[in-house]
């Protein structure tokens, strides 16, 4: 989670890895400074990269867990806490959706 630097009119400056407040990277307000001004387009872009991204490298490791190349018990504890919630998040997306049909998520 970055740290953020204030101006007086309490608009952020800044972001770092220390400092006095801490905010979660989804934080309306730490969107709106990362997407505003001469770099907001580009660090969408690198955004949307890095979502497309997270989602194949996602797709990688479960092929490797399938064809037993990797366990998950070979990945750090805070990797597989990762993958877990992120895998949670979606399943739990997906279901919100209701689309039409009789059938299930495979389990994660």
């Amino acid at each position: 989670m970055p740290y953020v630097t204030r101006n007086a009119h309490g608009q952020i400056v800044g972001l770092a890895a220390e400092g006095t407040e801490l905010l979660p990277p989804t934080h309306p307000e730490v969107l709106s400074f990362l997407f505003s001004g001469p770099l907001g387009e580009s660090s969408a872009a690198l955004l949307t990269a890095d979502m497309t991204l997270i989602r194949v490298i996602e797709d990688v490791v479960e092929v490797l867990i399938d064809k037993r190349l990797l366990s998950l018990d070979d990945l750090p504890e805070a990797a597989r806490g990762k993958l877990s919630a992120r895998g949670g998040l979606r399943h739990d997306h997906l279901q919100s959706l209701h689309l039409v049909g009789d059938w299930a998520l495979p389990p994660i």
